[in-house]
């Protein structure tokens, strides 16, 4: 990565990226204390935990089939409204 591009739209692709780097680290947190919770807490055997953390595996397959395929005709803000109503309950 040329790192000109960190100054493009005076700084808003940096602070993107570092929210992007934030966010999967999170994820990644909160998904390692879902399995310890799981297993510790439960007492479920690994592969339950595995049975449990599997409906997040699948939607993300689907999501990375979906995703190109009507990205460049619907507007992001329906796309990001979408997201946003389904994980509100």
């Amino acid at each position: 990565m040329k790192p000109s591009m960190w100054t493009q739209a005076k700084g808003r692709f940096a602070v993107m990226q570092i929210i992007a780097c934030i966010n999967w680290a999170a994820f990644s947190c909160w998904l390692i204390w879902v399995q310890l919770y799981y297993q510790t807490y439960l007492n479920l055997t690994p592969i339950r935990t595995m049975l449990r953390v599997l409906p997040m595996f699948i939607m993300g397959l689907v999501a990375l089939a979906l995703v190109p395929l009507i990205i460049g005709r619907i507007n992001i803000i329906y796309i990001v409204g979408a997201v946003l109503a389904s994980a509100c309950p």
